[in-house]
């Protein structure tokens, strides 16, 4: 489903191409207490989808499947080499370099950042290290957004200062899940995937706002693209 903030209103997505047959499992009997991970990403204004596990806890991808929003048009890439399943790691991208931790929470954790320019892995930086205990995304690479799924904080990290100052603070953003960046906002899916919460963090003080998903229905993936073509 694709959500228009000028109408507000959900619109569905074309279907995806039944060559070969797609069966994305988000849940298991086995597995009460968790959900299996469909992995997404946004490059270049398109979604992509790199991951999944069926009933019988194979890959569900031998390729990626790409949407781009302004055509209305789903595609297969080339075939992977290893087709990925369960689990995903926390990356991100921030100022030319890729960032990733290997914990969420504060358990002890290590941090690495890969710079591609010089084709060399550097320690993350005391500060954000610290602070990175919780889902994490980036605007533009510019900025880095974390949200605290306990006490509902919303923080930006300064790299100046390698420090994470604290944006905004609601009971709305408690049980966050994911979050996702884009043209002024932060989005953050909340309890367990029935609400997404706005933010818009250009605005001083930060304001915010809250978008229902279609009925019935539960996030298992939020990206911020341009609006879908008609």
């Amino acid at each position: 489903m694709s959500f228009d903030p000028i109408s507000s209103l959900w619109r569905s997505v074309p279907s995806i191409p039944k060559d070969p047959p797609l069966h994305l499992l988000h849940r298991h009997p086995s597995f009460l207490s968790r959900t299996l991970s469909v992995q997404s990403l946004t490059v270049s204004n398109h979604v992509v989808l790199i991951s999944g596990t069926t009933q019988q806890f194979v890959p569900a991808l031998s390729r990626p499947l790409v949407f781009h929003p302004e055509s209305n048009k789903w595609f297969f890439g080339p075939p992977f080499t290893s087709p990925r399943r369960w689990e995903p790691i926390g990356a991100i991208g921030y100022k030319g370099k890729l960032y990733m931790v290997n914990v969420k929470g504060n358990a002890p954790k290590e941090g690495l950042v890969y710079d591609v320019e010089e084709n060399q892995w550097n320690d993350m930086p005391r500060g954000m290290l610290a602070g990175w205990n919780r889902p994490a995304a980036t605007m533009n690479e510019d900025a880095i957004y974390v949200v605290n799924e306990v006490t509902g904080a919303l923080s930006e990290y300064d790299c100046k200062k390698d420090c994470w100052k604290k944006v905004i603070e609601l009971p709305e953003l408690k049980l966050a899940e994911q979050i996702a960046a884009g043209r002024g906002r932060v989005c953050v899916v909340c309890a367990n995937g029935e609400t997404i919460v706005v933010v818009d963090v250009v605005a001083r003080p930060a304001r915010f706002w809250v978008v229902e998903p279609p009925q019935g229905q539960q996030v298992a993936g939020l990206h911020i693209l341009p609006r879908m073509s008609s």
